[in-house]
């Protein structure tokens, strides 16, 4: 067992903080019932993750965890396939949801300002949880409303635009509270829970996460630019295109609604 050594390799061969952790923790889970890493005790790990009626998404995260620990270890170990997931409508937040939350924030946290400048940095600029801890207010451009994200995901540079409207409360809360730890003095987790709450006392029918916000940016720009797909790419530092048009998925009611204002429109 190398979990110092292998966190290590893991920070300079993984760029996401959230990967590093998810890997750790599945590892150590394989260590808690085997001492030696081997095809034979990985293939008896599997088996007992089977009998464990672990859902398909953990059953991946193991995949890609003993894969890495693999590599890590410089061996040859044979895996099977990941289990296809059902695809879900990735729940999201439009616009007019954002301005709600916006003018009931002071009702539910007690650092408003704070969380103001937050919401509207992950709702119009799209950051990944990492990336916005990792900000320092020397990041933000506000002559020209935009932040630049250093070493992210990829480890390139990429600069985001933002609107007035969120320029306004991030420099509402920069003017009165100084900078220590990051731009806005967060940590992941502290912005999780936040966000968490703030969903129940909204009354959302899915938990509010980061990535919620992510994937609301990405729907957002997506219809703002006209499925302008190779823009919003860029905007939300997505490697492939595909990755890009998984966040077009729609429901069902939401196509029912597209083609009947299509219809409405034929019959005028």
């Amino acid at each position: 067992m190398k979990l110092q050594e292998f966190q290590n390799w893991l920070i300079v061969n993984k760029d996401s903080k959230n990967t590093i952790e998810t890997y750790l923790r599945q590892i150590k889970i394989f260590f808690k019932s085997f001492d030696e890493f081997n095809q034979k005790n990985i293939n008896h790990y599997l088996l007992q993750r089977l009998e464990e009626k672990i859902s398909k998404g953990t059953w991946n995260l193991d995949m890609s965890a003993i894969r890495a620990y693999s590599q890590f270890l410089k061996i040859n170990i044979e895996l099977p396939k990941n289990k296809k997931l059902n695809k879900k409508i990735r729940p999201y937040l439009e616009e007019k949801q954002l301005e709600e939350i916006w003018r009931k924030l002071r009702y539910i946290v007690n650092q408003n300002d704070k969380y103001q400048g937050i919401l509207g940095v992950l709702f119009y600029a799209g950051l990944r949880i990492e990336e916005l801890e990792k900000l320092k207010r020397t990041d933000f451009n506000f002559n020209n409303d935009t932040i630049i994200l250093r070493n992210t995901k990829g480890k390139v540079d990429r600069v985001v635009p933002f609107p007035v409207s969120v320029r306004r409360k991030v420099e509402n809360y920069f003017l009165r509270n100084r900078e220590k730890e990051n731009a806005f003095d967060i940590t992941c987790s502290a912005v999780s829970q936040t966000l968490s709450k703030i969903g129940k006392e909204m009354g959302l029918d899915f938990k509010l996460h980061p990535h919620t916000f992510r994937h609301s940016c990405a729907r957002y720009l997506l219809n703002l630019t006209n499925n302008d797909y190779r823009t919003v790419q860029k905007i939300m530092g997505h490697k492939n295109i595909e990755t890009t048009m998984m966040y077009v998925q729609i429901s069902n009611e939401e196509a029912i609604e597209k083609v009947k204002i299509i219809y409405r429109k034929k019959n005028k």
